[in-house]
């Protein structure tokens, strides 16, 4: 049986107890469309929906294919010009490579969502 996860793998409530942050109404659809893709872009990578029904996903799994999703949904969503230098008022600065934009996904998650979709999807029919 799979493990429910209400209104899907990632949501904007997720996303602001993740930012720390109220998400205000005028950017809310902002904060749908960043959840929406990095649904979309997990579910690309995975070639499955995690909280369908087709597999029985371990909940350690289903967190770590969230975290990811999460992660994506935040940068995306606090990153909408692609800059890759930024500096927060809370003192972080960072310059990121040009690989390492929020809508490209990094080789590491990429990785490790690859090991999921093998786990319970291989391919083999």
């Amino acid at each position: 049986m799979p493990l429910p996860v209400e209104g899907g793998l990632v949501t904007v409530t997720d996303l602001e107890n993740h930012l720390h942050r109220t998400i205000s109404t005028k950017d809310d659809p902002a904060a749908q469309a960043a959840v929406d893709f990095a649904t979309a872009l997990v579910w690309d990578v995975v070639g499955f929906d995690v909280t369908g029904d087709d597999y029985t996903i371990e909940a350690n799994d289903l967190q770590i294919v969230k975290g990811i999703a999460l992660r994506i949904a935040a940068q995306w969503f606090t990153n909408p010009e692609d800059r890759a230098q930024y500096a927060g008022p809370e003192g972080l600065s960072y310059t990121a490579s040009p690989q390492m934009l929020s809508r490209i996904m990094g080789e590491a998650d990429r990785r490790t969502l690859t090991s999921v979709q093998i786990r319970y999807a291989p391919g083999f029919a």
